[in-house]
């Protein structure tokens, strides 16, 4: 289903199957599904401040564009679609 299935007109496989992932381990419980989002924004601010760290050297400039991207996220729609937990 999620290599197959488009919804609005966007196609995300990934991100499917993330979602069928949830539901299958919390069901409907729509706090158990944000906390893995939390999860995975968190290890993608870890993950920032490594690479402009290495990129530039400068552990502060780093350090608060990392900040800023934890603070809002560019693709708010994903933690938005955390209405759609109906969907399982």
């Amino acid at each position: 289903m999620a290599f197959t299935t488009s919804h609005a007109s966007n196609w995300h496989p990934i991100t499917w199957l993330s979602h069928m992932a949830d539901c299958e381990l919390f069901g409907l419980n729509p706090g158990a599904h944000h906390l893995v989002n939390v999860l995975f924004h968190t290890a993608n601010v870890v993950l920032l401040l490594v690479l402009l760290l290495r990129l530039t050297g400068e552990l502060w400039p780093g350090a608060f564009v990392a900040a800023l991207f934890a603070w809002h996220p560019l693709h708010v729609e994903s933690v938005a679609w955390i209405s759609d937990a109906r969907m399982c």
